[in-house]
Formats: C-alpha cells, sequence, structure tokens
C-alpha cells in the first residue's frame, strides 16, 4: 500500500506542476516566409470593364477612281443602225440584229445578269427588254423586241402586227 501512496503523491505533484506552469513573457520573432505554394484553379472571367473614349475622327482619304460596281455598259445606240435581216422565230417572221461586242464573255452569259434597255429615237422614254411598243398613229404597229445573248454578241430581235 505503500507504493500506492507514493505513486499517488508522485501523480499529484505532477498534476500540481503541471497546472502551475504558465506560458507569460513577450511573443518571439516572426520566422521567415515559407516556399510560394501551387498555383490555384482560374476563376470565371469577370465582366468586361466600359467602352473607352473614341478617338479623334482620322483624316478624309484620297478620292478613288470611279467605278461601276462589276458592271460594263455601253453608249446609246440607235436601232437604225443595225441591219436587219429577216429570219423565223418558231414559225414566226422576225427581223433579227446582231451587236457583237467582245464585253460580254462566255462568264457573264451563263453566271451574270444581263440587262437591255430600248430608248426610242428622239424619245427620253426608256424601255426594258422585252419590250412592246406601239408605233406612230397613222401605222397602227406594234413591234414586240426581244433579246438572247450568246458569248460575243447580242441578238435583237423584233416583230410586228398590225393593230386592229
Amino acid at each position: 500500500m505503500r507504493k500506492f501512496k507514493t505513486l499517488s503523491l508522485f501523480a499529484l505533484a505532477i498534476s500540481f506542476i503541471a497546472v502551475s506552469c504558465t506560458k507569460e513573457g513577450p511573443e518571439g520573432p516572426v520566422g521567415a516566409a515559407g516556399p510560394q505554394g501551387p498555383a490555384g484553379t482560374p476563376g470565371a472571367p469577370g465582366a468586361p470593364g466600359a467602352a473607352g473614349t473614341p478617338g479623334a475622327t482620322g483624316a478624309t482619304g484620297p478620292q478613288g477612281p470611279a467605278g461601276s460596281a462589276n458592271v460594263i455598259y455601253s453608249s446609246w445606240t440607235s436601232l437604225a443602225t443595225f441591219t436587219w435581216a429577216d429570219s423565223s422565230d418558231f414559225g414566226t417572221p422576225v427581223e433579227r440584229a446582231i451587236w457583237t461586242t467582245t464585253s460580254l464573255t462566255a462568264g457573264i452569259v451563263s453566271n451574270g445578269v444581263v440587262l437591255m434597255y430600248l430608248r426610242e429615237d428622239n424619245s427620253t422614254s426608256i424601255y426594258q427588254f422585252p419590250v412592246f411598243l406601239y408605233q406612230g398613229v397613222n401605222s397602227n404597229t406594234f413591234y414586240h423586241f426581244r433579246d438572247h445573248f450568246a458569248t460575243g454578241k447580242i441578238i435583237i430581235m423584233r416583230s410586228n402586227s398590225i393593230g386592229k
């Protein structure tokens, strides 16, 4: 039993020492910084910022060459300058004139748009082909003008009929 008392007394002394110890005094100096850790996962992009102030207007550039936006055109030509030959179009008598031109290429004929216009001599009226025209009070004749296009040439056909 003596051993138990000695042991109890020894345990009580250690408990008393442990409880009576305190950590009082000034705080020690801060240690050196540790190494940089790995980068974390990037976050979502932020909202766009406000638009900046517009800059000053630049100087006006030089005048460019006159253009026609890929349009090829000719000057007006009088129908009277053509040589008209009698022909037949599906059994109907017609007159035909052929106007040769190097501007009308195979590419334009197959993939382009060709527009023909007719202006009567001594008139300001302009008509797009095909067109029907009433010719004169005394002649009472109607003319029908049509066009056909082939590489290097424009074929103009006209037929007439007497009005009733």
